[in-house]
């Protein structure tokens, strides 16, 4: 399989915190695109179509946002904006680094 690599940004005095996820795949074909986030939709054998319609509830409950960018056969980006809790905000620089960085699923 092709890399994925998940990206999490929290700062101190930022307002968001920004989760990135972004894969190398086949991407999602332009007639797709809008409908992805529908329950029920797939484009899978066997999918059930709930997975990104449950996380843009799980996102909006959180008043958040989530967007998609994505090239026929070169991948994805899932972004999901969150806003920011005092707790995020409170980090120290050092936590701050550690919470910004990029991990390979």
């Amino acid at each position: 399989g092709r890399p994925e690599r998940v990206l999490f940004r929290a700062a101190p005095g930022r307002t968001v915190v920004r989760i990135e996820t972004t894969d190398e795949g086949c991407g999602i074909a332009p007639e797709h695109i809008e409908k992805i986030f529908e329950p029920n939709f797939t484009t899978k054998r066997g999918g059930m179509g709930l997975g990104l319609a449950i996380v843009e509830g799980i996102v909006s409950a959180h008043r958040g946002t989530i967007s998609v960018r994505s090239e026929a056969g070169k991948g994805t980006v899932f972004v999901i904006d969150l806003p920011a809790s005092n707790a995020a905000q409170d980090f120290s620089g050092e936590d701050s680094e550690r919470a910004e960085g990029t991990r390979h699923a």
